[in-house]
């Protein structure tokens, strides 16, 4: 952790503007202080390692590379001052080129203006306006890279501020069933109307450790999330429970998903402790609706509802992978190597297994991050059938491999 939180620092000292941001919940830049999408809003923000939807352009771009298919979703939201909230996003899975994602959000509310005295003298409206586009692709098994650019116009009264910022994520898979995410965001500059240069957007380095527990049925994320220059620090907590609902034929109708986070300062006594929580009900394979609540946040409780359609496979019904093909071993040296193709995208690595009469061995204890395996083996004439999964980066399986039968030094 201390090497991610390293990379985090490194990367946002090497972009301008990227201290300069305000403090949480205290920038003007409203609709960048927290997740305008509704599943990671829930989950108090700690979304870097487990992002693998639409709503990754907002939290952590590189989950974009995990969507199949398309996905479009569209939330309202609304808080104790009556603020309104409209968010959008879709992504599509463009296969060889990556995953390209769009955003849209818009926040609006009546306000009044008062003199020195406390008297109103009349009203006006606030709002801000954000559009961004980001990009993803799966660089190795389990290893995402997202980059993201976005666009953020603020009307307040007479004042207008305009801010270009930039987003970078980085997903990874680590040892015991771990992912890493680790995502800069809001990295950029902003200026008013007269050209003037203002205080930078509220950047955020967010480092994540998420671990699927019980069979894949819950999800749970430990995140850090930090300013560039340490000085306001957070820690988030938070877990999501997958409840399948299935028919007689074991087929998998609908999904209900319970979401709760928790965010506290380390270094900030006096920020508030923020709880959060939400729930989902997914219908495969197109429909999801979901509603999120966070208590104390830039603007104050806010409440999000959000209905997403999905073209493709989805988090309740994710695409079945393929299994590995080609087997092939081959002498090196002393040992010999054990090789084989996967045309999937998004995983985390595969699974070894070896089969000598009834006895059958798993040879790996993480999932092996590349296509092939150095074996040590003895040529004493046993016959050993060699089969391969692939793993995803949400615990899905493949179906075995054919496999490959190995008799001393010839397989």
């Amino acid at each position: 952790m201390r090497c991610i939180l390293l990379a985090l620092a490194a990367l946002g000292w090497c972009l301008p503007g990227a201290a300069r941001a305000a403090s949480f919940g205290t920038s003007s830049a409203l609709l960048l202080n927290d997740p305008m999408a509704v599943r990671p809003l829930a989950l108090g923000g700690a979304y870097a390692a487990m992002a693998d939807d639409a709503a990754s352009i907002n939290t952590n771009p590189a989950g974009l590379a995990s969507l199949r298919g398309v996905e479009f979703s569209g939330s309202h939201g609304f808080d104790a001052f009556d603020t309104q909230q409209e968010y959008l996003d879709g992504a599509a899975d463009l296969g060889f080129w990556g995953t390209l994602g769009l955003q849209a959000g818009y926040l609006h509310e009546q306000d009044t203006a008062r003199d020195i005295w406390g008297n109103v003298t009349g009203s006006f409206q606030n709002s801000n306006l954000l559009l961004g586009l980001a990009w993803a692709r799966g660089l190795a098994p389990g290893w995402n890279l997202g980059l993201g650019l976005k666009y953020l116009g603020e009307s307040y009264d007479s004042l207008q501020i305009t801010t270009l910022a930039g987003d970078l994520g980085l997903q990874a898979p680590l040892p015991f069933g771990l992912r890493a995410g680790l995502s800069a965001l809001n990295l950029g500059a902003s200026q008013d109307s007269q050209g003037n240069s203002l205080a930078g957007p509220p950047s955020q380095l967010n480092a994540g450790l998420s671990l699927p527990l019980l069979d894949n049925l819950v999800t749970a994320e430990v995140e850090l999330q930090s300013l560039p220059t340490f000085s306001e620090l957070r820690v988030v907590g938070a877990a999501e429970l997958a409840l399948p609902v299935r028919g007689e034929d074991h087929q998998l109708e609908a999904q209900l998903d319970l979401r709760a986070g928790f965010r506290s300062g380390l270094v900030q006594p006096d920020e508030p402790q923020q709880p959060s929580f939400g729930a989902g009900f997914e219908l495969p394979p197109t429909y999801s609706l979901d509603y999120a609540a966070i208590l104390s946040s830039a603007l104050g409780t806010t409440q999000r509802f959000s209905l997403s359609i999905h073209f493709g496979a989805n988090r309740a019904q994710a695409a079945p992978l393929d299994a590995p093909s080609h087997l092939a071993i081959e002498r090196q040296g002393s040992d010999w190597l054990l090789s084989w193709r996967d045309g999937d995208r998004g995983l985390e690595g595969f699974d070894l297994y070896a089969r000598s009469g009834s006895e059958e061995k798993k040879l790996n204890s993480s999932p092996i991050p590349t296509a092939h395996q150095r074996l040590h083996l003895k040529e004493d004439g046993r016959e050993i059938r060699f089969f391969v999964r692939a793993v995803a980066t949400d615990g899905r399986r493949s179906p075995p491999s054919e496999a490959l039968i190995f008799t001393g030094s010839k397989p």
